[in-house]
């Protein structure tokens, strides 16, 4: 229809998977270095909420309660398991003024195994990625990335938006 003439198309999966694995600098990551040493890291990634008029225009997709269960689910399993590490690399600094955040930061910072990072300039998501032993977290870019550079990868998907949709990752 338009005239062009490709006649092979190749498949080369997302651009920046590569930057999941190479580990370069890791100087500034020793804590998770030594960490992994004793336990399995677990890196997980979340999203800034929409807000309410966004919320109700997405069905609801990635709202201010579903982030809160994302944290509620993985205090739980930090909990549970003290023999993992879980690191949260938020999206945001929106993530600390949330009123759910506020609510469970003292039992955040009472975890042991469970973190959330604050300075988010000074962690490179894909280095954090390129550590982890195992990769949690909202869908995006970050998580699919991973998932083609073959890290074992969890897609919280607990608004179901995954799930209602013809996605790739279904399958």
């Amino acid at each position: 229809e338009r005239n062009y003439a490709v006649t092979n198309y190749q498949t080369i999966g997302l651009p920046r998977s590569s930057y999941v694995l190479s580990g370069k600098k890791l100087g500034q990551y020793n804590k998770y270095i030594e960490i992994k040493k004793s336990r399995k890291l677990i890196v997980c990634y979340d999203l800034p909420p929409t807000d309410f008029f966004v919320g109700g225009l997405q069905a609801n997709i990635n709202t201010e309660n579903y982030l809160a269960d994302l944290y509620r689910v993985l205090m739980k399993i930090a909990e549970e398991l003290p023999d993992i590490y879980i690191v949260v690399k938020p999206k945001d600094l929106k993530i600390f003024s949330l009123t759910f955040y506020k609510k469970y930061e003292k039992r955040i910072n009472e975890i042991k195994n469970f973190e959330v990072i604050s300075d988010l300039k000074k962690y490179n998501p894909y280095t954090m990625a390129n550590l982890a032993d195992l990769i949690i977290g909202k869908c995006s870019n970050i998580l699919e990335e991973a998932f083609c550079a073959g890290k074992p990868v969890i897609f919280y998907d607990n608004e179901k938006y995954i799930q209602s949709t013809d996605y790739v990752i279904n399958e």
